[in-house]
């Protein structure tokens, strides 16, 4: 891929493509799709097992002006992969990766803005099995536009289930963070929610909405934690400066060492659990 490329032939090292969609149409099942200079490629639909890589130092833009700037829907085997992707929806991009079917979905060290909706959504309305990861990754500005959505929601309506793992990523100023929703079970750790509505949101049935918190902090905040529905167990984790600190309609339990303080309204965990050993 590059900014001077052509969307024609086979999109090798020495004549590459232009957009997205035509290098993917190039490219196996399973193959990589790699930047080599700065520019904007363009809004894409992913049909098959891909990687979509930029080296760091590489500017690799989408900017759709409607609808998604990456849409997923590569079945219930496809292994999908976005690393070091800048996603920008200010010209009118509803959201910015929309991940319908796919086994597996990796997005890493990518930079998500200004999109109407959500960053990233995961509304599943099938019988998948799937697991969406989220690493080093910044979701900012989503959300106003539409007077809902936010940074990511997960949430299966259908049969399956869909696996959460967020790390060292942040959501700041998003009209809500990071929502974990029914047929969802979400790790996030090392992860910051800033000057969202709500900054880390769980909702739906108690048995299958689930969130589990790990050294994340909620800061500047309406909400810093809520349990709409589902259950969330916190530890580790620095609840600071937000308008409300926790607002718990369901389940919201500390596992213990969380700091919850200079809230407005600090709010209360509606009971702990204890750290388990188990001797080998």
């Amino acid at each position: 891929m590059s900014g001077n490329g052509t969307d024609t032939g086979t999109c090798d090292h020495a004549e590459p493509c232009r957009t997205f969609g035509y290098a993917i149409s190039q490219t196996t099942a399973g193959g990589e799709v790699v930047v080599v200079d700065s520019s904007g490629y363009g809004p894409v639909t992913i049909t098959k097992s891909i990687s979509l890589i930029a080296p760091r130092g590489i500017h690799a833009g989408i900017s759709p002006s409607s609808g998604d700037a990456v849409e997923v829907n590569a079945g219930t085997s496809g292994k999908v992969v976005l690393r070091n992707l800048s996603l920008n929806g200010a010209n009118g991009g509803r959201n910015g990766v929309d991940y319908n079917s796919a086994s597996s979905l990796v997005v890493e060290d990518c930079g998500v803005a200004n999109f109407a909706n959500h960053g990233i959504e995961r509304l599943a309305k099938s019988p998948d099995l799937a697991q969406l990861t989220v690493s080093d990754t910044v979701l900012r500005g989503n959300g106003a536009r539409e007077g809902e959505g936010g940074a990511l929601i997960a949430r299966n309506a259908g049969s399956g289930s869909t696996d959460v793992d967020i790390d060292h990523s942040r959501a700041q100023l998003n009209l809500s963070g990071f929502e974990i929703g029914d047929g969802a079970k979400a790790t996030i750790t090392d992860s910051v929610a800033a000057g969202n509505g709500a900054g880390f949101v769980v909702f739906g049935n108690v048995q299958t909405a689930r969130m589990f918190m790990e050294r994340d902090t909620a800061t500047g905040n309406n909400i810093g934690i809520a349990t709409l529905g589902g259950q969330a167990v916190v530890s580790n984790s620095t609840i600071v400066d937000n308008t409300t600190g926790l607002a718990a309609d369901a389940p919201l339990i500390s596992r213990g060492n969380n700091t919850l303080t200079g809230n407005t309204s600090d709010g209360a965990f509606t009971g702990t659990l204890a750290a388990a050993y188990r001797s080998p």
